[in-house]
Parts: structure tokens; C-alpha cells; sequence
């Protein structure tokens, strides 16, 4: 109360001039209960302002993301004959922005090889797109007179955000191998390195070394760690941590939500539920729980989700509206997804391609080639994404032609993935084309163009095409077993006994199990193939027989019918 008083005492006293260290504090104070423009104000009333104060009108407005007041500062600060020094540069620096010239103004004014400016210009160079800026980061890092444990932090997460993760854990065992400690962050950054390079086996390395430490539980680590093994499928390793964690953050709940959104849908409710009771859901949870209602169908809790989210002023929010479209359009509303689309007030191409995708999902090639045009004429360039989904549009509508014609657009401007690839070869082989299909998997040589035409053999037929194909996807690591597994059932339907025999040996004992859930008054239950852990699986096993007899008897009793009008012929 007394500060408050002392600081209304001094902003009515516009007049009365500060000295820079009683200026500098109350800037500071004001900035962080966010006014900087009163921060400015009282700025104004040191006469004399120190380098001390100019910092932190500059550190003021960097951390308000207020980018032409902070650079205003800064010139003005040059022009009063005062010379910037390292928290200075580190301060201008949070904006990420033309980290160059700011390099050049470190270099000229001799503090390059200052610890925080070294960090700051890391960590800048690491936010710019393109592989010149991270091998700038580098030059940085390796030019410096000393390396801090933030140094090596930030090294490392600039390399994970490039998606470079076995590089960044190559700088882990490097920082480790100087001597340097793991501590809660650079640990953090290290578990984001193994979870961007897949690899679950470092992740567990990183995971037992912060235990021995001591920082396992801290949220930085924990939360990191609740990503790796989500992302690395381990969701019981994910589970089991995360009832361990002494507290929880509105990270770790999302980071549980979206994993289990990817690995157990219907868990990421029971997890939204319970995160509701302590902590306040933003639209990050909410765009979670959109994608996991949808990837269970359930079209009443994607409204009653939408309705929330409406309430709480999250409807608007891109990445939201976005899944919200996807969601609408899995469970069969097609008519709401196009509302929320035509609704946005900014569409990004995640937008555009969902709703494409709606369009070809639900059998309406040609909204889905209109929408595909619209977007081009709007500005927003096509990707392969949105490509792929027309061409699936067009193939399951016959319109092969079309098809193809968007897929020669594309391919004289743009570089072609492996999926459309697929989606051309799916194309072909729909319309009966299969020698075609087969010259386009040949000329690709791509894993995926082979899982297609598999697939189109599954529908048309075509043991030796078949047989060709599931060799080709086991010669290339794509997925040997449920390759085998498709095969097995072209080379039953043709009666190809032997071969069939053959390619289910290939399969047994290895293939995934078939999952499936099923939603009863608003309780999701999820079974798989010879699943008896349910808690009615004996209802559901007695129900499952009782079904087949009846089946079985009326299959019966038509072919009596059949047989008597026969005889009666």
C-alpha cells in the first residue's frame, strides 16, 4: 500500500524530477504491472538519465513486445552520447529481431564476447528461419570466451527447434563431457533433443540422471518429461510419472491431454475432467480436447465443447476453430464445420486444408476443387496437404481427370511428397488403372506409393501386383506386418492357398491388435481384438454369440427358401 501511495504521490507530481536510480525502480514497477506508457512518463522526469536507466526503458518495452518503442529507445539512448553495455544488447535482443546488426553493434562497442550478449544473440539467430542463422548461432556459441550452463541451454534448444534433435543430444554429451552439470533446464532441453529424435532409450538416460539429481519433479524437467514418453507412445511411463508429480501446471495438464489425445482419446477426457477441478483450461486444452472428441466421434461433447468454449471467448481462436472444423466433419456435421469455416475472421492454410479435406471426406469432390481454387485466388499457396485431400476427394468420386489435372498444377510449381504420390497411385488404381498405377509406384520408388497400390489391390484385386508391393514395403521399413497381413487377404479372395498360407506365417504372432470404442450414454469404452478386461466383457461375449445365432438361423432359414424355390422351379 505504502509503494502505491509513494508511486500515485509521484505520478501527480509530474514536475518533480527523479534521480535515475529512483526513476529506474519505479519504471521498473510499472512495466511489470504492464503500463509503459506511464513507465515512459516517469522516464521522462529523470533529468539525467544513467545507462542504467535507459536499460531499463529498453528492457521495458523488449519485454512488452513493444518493437518500435524499444528500437526509439535505443536511437535515442545512442543519440545522447551513451554507449550501450551487455544488458543493454541482451535486452534488445528479446525481440528477436535483425540479430545481425544487433551482432555488428556488439562487436563495434567490444561486447561480442560478453556471457549474456553471447546467450541473447544465440537465442535470436535460433528464432530466425533458415540454416544461415542457426550456423550464426553456432559461430556464437563456438566464438565465445566461456560457456555458461544458459550458454549450453540455449545451443541446445536452438537445434531442437530446427528439429535437429540427435545433433542437440550430441551437444548434451559434449556439454557433459566439459565438465558442465545438468541442471533443470539444459535437462529440459536435452529430454526435447531425444523426444525430437525419437529416441525413447536417451529420454530414460536424461530421465534416471535427473533423478540421481535430484530435479526430476521440478516442472521444466517434469513437463518435458511427460511430453517424451507421450510422444515415444509410452503412455503408461507417461501416467505413472505424471500421478507422481508433486504439482501440476496448466503445461503439464496439456501436455497429458495432448499426448493421451494421440495415444488413448477417450483418457484425455477423464484427464479434462479432473484438470477442471485445479486448473483453469485454455485454448490450447480446448483445442487438445477438440482433436481427441473427434478423433472418438462424439458429436454431443464436440458441442458442448464448443459451447464452452464460446462462453470463455476461446471459439475465435485459430488453432481452435481449426480442429473444431475437423471435428465437426469426423462426426458427420458437415454443415457446422463449414459454419465455423465461413465464420473465422483469419484463416491460416491449416484452415483452408481441413475444410478441403472436410469436403473430400464427405464425398463432394467438387466443393473441395472450388475451395481449393478459392484458396489460391485469397493468396494462401496450396500445399501438399491440401493437394492430397482433393486428390482422395477425386478418387473416391471417379474423377480421375480432375484429379490428375490438380496434381499436374501442382507438380510443374512445387516439390511432390511421397503422400500425394500415394494419393495419384490411389487415384489410378480406384479407376481400374492399375498398370498405370503400377509404372507411377515403380518410377517413385516410395514407401508410400507402395502402401497404396496394396491397398487398391485390396479393392480390385492383383495377387502378383500385391505380392509386389508388400515386398517393396518390407524391403524399405514401412511396415512389414500389416503389409503381410493385407496380402494375405488379396491372396485368399483369389484362392491362392499356398502363397496365402506363406504370407499369414509373415503375420503371426506379430500383427498390431484392432482397437475400437464405442460411446454409451456419455461413457466411452474402448475394446480390442480378444479383449476380455472390460468389466461386462462376459454381457458383451454372450451378446456378441446370442447375435451370431441369430444370424446363423436366418442365414439358414434363407437358404431353405432359396432351396425350396429352387426344387419348386
Amino acid at each position: 500500500m505504502r509503494d502505491n501511495a509513494r508511486r500515485s504521490a509521484l505520478m501527480a507530481d509530474r514536475r518533480r524530477p527523479l534521480s535515475p536510480a529512483e526513476g529506474t525502480k519505479l519504471m521498473s514497477a510499472l512495466f511489470e504491472r504492464g503500463h509503459p506508457h506511464l513507465a515512459r512518463q516517469v522516464f521522462d522526469q529523470i533529468p539525467h538519465p544513467d545507462i542504467v536507466a535507459w536499460t531499463a526503458l529498453v528492457n521495458g518495452f523488449a519485454s512488452s513486445s513493444l518493437s518500435e518503442a524499444t528500437w526509439g529507445a535505443f536511437r535515442a539512448m545512442l543519440s545522447s552520447s551513451l554507449r550501450p553495455n551487455a544488458y543493454t544488447l541482451s535486452a534488445l535482443l528479446k525481440l528477436r529481431f535483425a540479430p545481425a546488426l544487433i551482432h555488428a553493434i556488439a562487436v563495434k562497442s567490444g561486447l561480442d564476447g560478453q556471457i549474456f550478449v553471447s546467450n541473447a544473440l544465440v537465442a535470436a539467430y535460433a528464432a530466425v528461419p533458415g540454416a544461415s542463422a542457426l550456423s550464426a548461432a553456432c559461430d556464437v556459441f563456438y566464438g565465445g570466451s566461456g560457456r555458461s550452463p544458459v550458454s549450453w541451454t540455449t545451443i541446445i534448444a536452438a537445434h531442437v527447434q530446427r528439429g535437429h534433435g540427435v545433433a542437440a543430444l550430441g551437444l548434451f554429451k559434449l556439454m557433459l563431457q566439459e565438465g558442465v552439470p545438468m541442471g533443470p533446464y539444459s535437462g529440459s532441453a536435452a529430454t526435447r533433443a531425444a523426444t525430437t529424435a525419437g529416441s525413447l532409450k536417451s529420454g530414460e538416460q536424461i530421465h534416471s540422471s535427473a533423478i540421481k539429481l535430484g530435479f526430476s519433479q521440478e516442472l521444466p524437467m517434469a513437463n518435458s518429461l511427460l511430453d517424451m514418453y507421450t510422444r515415444c507412445g509410452e503412455a503408461a511411463a507417461a501416467e505413472t510419472f505424471f500421478s507422481q508429480m508433486p504439482l501440476h501446471d496448466v503445461i503439464s495438464w496439456n501436455t497429458m491431454i495432448a499426448g493421451m489425445e494421440k495415444l488413448h482419446p477417450a483418457r484425455s477426457l477423464k484427464l479434462f475432467t479432473a484438470m477442471a477441478a485445479s486448473q483453469n483450461p485454455n485454448s490450447f486444452t480446448f483445442t487438445s480436447m477438440a482433436a481427441a472428441i473427434g478423433a472418438l466421434c462424439q458429436l454431443s461433447h464436440g458441442e458442448q465443447l464448443h459451447a464452452a468454449a464460446l462462453r470463455r471467448y476461446y471459439a475465435a481462436n485459430l488453432p481452435f476453430s481449426n480442429a473444431m472444423i475437423d471435428l465437426y466433419a469426423k462426426c458427420g456435421k458437415l454443415s457446422a464445420a463449414i459454419m465455423v469455416f465461413k465464420g473465422m475472421k483469419d484463416r491460416d492454410l491449416i484452415s483452408w486444408t481441413t475444410m478441403i479435406t472436410a469436403y473430400g471426406s464427405h464425398g463432394l469432390a467438387g466443393a473441395a476443387m472450388d475451395l481449393l481454387e478459392e484458396m489460391v485466388v485469397m493468396g494462401q499457396p496450396a500445399d501438399h496437404v491440401a493437394l492430397l485431400a482433393v486428390i482422395s476427394a477425386c478418387s473416391h468420386a471417379g474423377q480421375v481427370d480432375d484429379g490428375l489435372r490438380h496434381f499436374s498444377v501442382f507438380q510443374a510449381s512445387e516439390e511432390v511428397h511421397g503422400e500425394v504420390y500415394g494419393g495419384v497411385v490411389d487415384l489410378l488404381g480406384r479407376a481400374g488403372k492399375m498398370d498405370v498405377a503400377m509404372q507411377v509406384a515403380e518410377r517413385v520408388k516410395d514407401v508410400k506409393a507402395w502402401r497404396a497400390l496394396l491397398g487398391v489391390c485390396r479393392i480390385n484385386g492383383g495377387a502378383a501386383a500385391a505380392q509386389m508391393a508388400a515386398g517393396k514395403i518390407a524391403e524399405k521399413g514401412g511396415g512389414a506386418v500389416d503389409a503381410y497381413a493385407v496380402l494375405s487377404g488379396v491372396l485368399a479372395a483369389e484362392g491362392e492357398w499356398e502363397e496365402f498360407a506363406a504370407a499369414r506365417k509373415m503375420v503371426k504372432g506379430k500383427k498390431m491388435v484392432g482397437k475400437s470404442s464405442v460411446q454409451v450414454r456419455d461413457v466411452v469404452s474402448a475394446f480390442a481384438a480378444g479383449d476380455r478386461q472390460h468389466p461386462q466383457s462376459e454381457f458383451v461375449y454372450q451378446t456378441v454369440n446370442s447375435l451370431t445365432q441369430i444370424m446363423r438361423s436366418t442365414e439358414e432359414e434363407e437358404e431353405e427358401k432359396t432351396l425350396t424355390i429352387i426344387m419348386g422351379c
